[in-house]
């Protein structure tokens, strides 16, 4: 997504999970009710249309 946008090539580089944090991350993370967040924010945009906004694409 972020390549078609952008333009610019990206890669995914799996490291090793050596810290709790990453541990966090990839376990749990940071969770959110989208729909709901919709809800209460409706201007709320998706990363995709955020980037093309903010890159002036859309």
């Amino acid at each position: 997504m972020y390549e078609r946008i952008t333009g610019t090539p990206s890669r995914l580089e799996a490291t090793p999970i050596e810290e709790r944090m990453f541990e966090w991350f990839a376990e749990e993370g940071y969770q959110a009710d989208i729909p709901a967040l919709r809800e209460l924010h409706p201007g709320l945009l998706t990363f995709e249309q955020f980037l093309a906004q903010r890159l002036g694409t859309s």
